[in-house]
């Protein structure tokens, strides 16, 4: 297999630096809001990406903030495949619990869900609500020691 290599951006002082490492492949990747069109789009395309074998942690809500996950729901992102994906339920606004969903994974991809049962069109603190969650998730990433990789998605 050939090398992987991880480039490194960084601006300061309208400066860019760039480092050059070779980095591990990413292996286990968790992903929030599963069950939406986004992440289950991107479990799909981990599971047909023939060059590697992901596990999948799929990161369900359970918050009664949002429209949680149905058993049905998960039962068809475990249909995929059940030696492959595990359901993590979550609640977004927890950090320790996005944390918990997360434990162990080298990558993370996370798309937020703007349009929920609490936040509609007419909220105007919808868009915070989003960004504390979004905050969570990277805020958990943070934590992890694991994660070395994320993909962040605004629905």
């Amino acid at each position: 297999m050939d090398a992987m290599y991880l480039y490194l951006f960084c601006f300061c002082d309208s400066q860019c630096f760039i480092a050059h490492l070779k980095a591990t492949p990413i292996q286990s990747v968790a992903v929030f809001n599963a069950t939406c069109m986004q992440g289950r789009s991107v479990i799909k395309g981990m599971l047909a990406d023939t060059r590697k074998s992901y596990t999948i942690r799929a990161c369900c809500t359970n918050s009664q903030n949002d429209s949680e996950t149905t058993e049905a729901e998960a039962a068809s992102l475990i249909s995929l495949d059940p030696e492959r994906i595990t359901i993590h339920y979550t609640n977004l606004e927890d950090v320790d619990s996005c944390a918990k969903a997360m434990k162990g994974a080298d990558g993370v991809f996370v798309v937020t869900n703007f349009f929920n049962q609490t936040c509609t069109r007419q909220d105007p603190e919808r868009e915070e609500q989003e960004e504390k969650r979004a905050r969570n998730v990277l805020d958990a990433c943070a934590a992890s020691g694991t994660v070395r990789h994320v993909v962040f998605s605004r629905f």
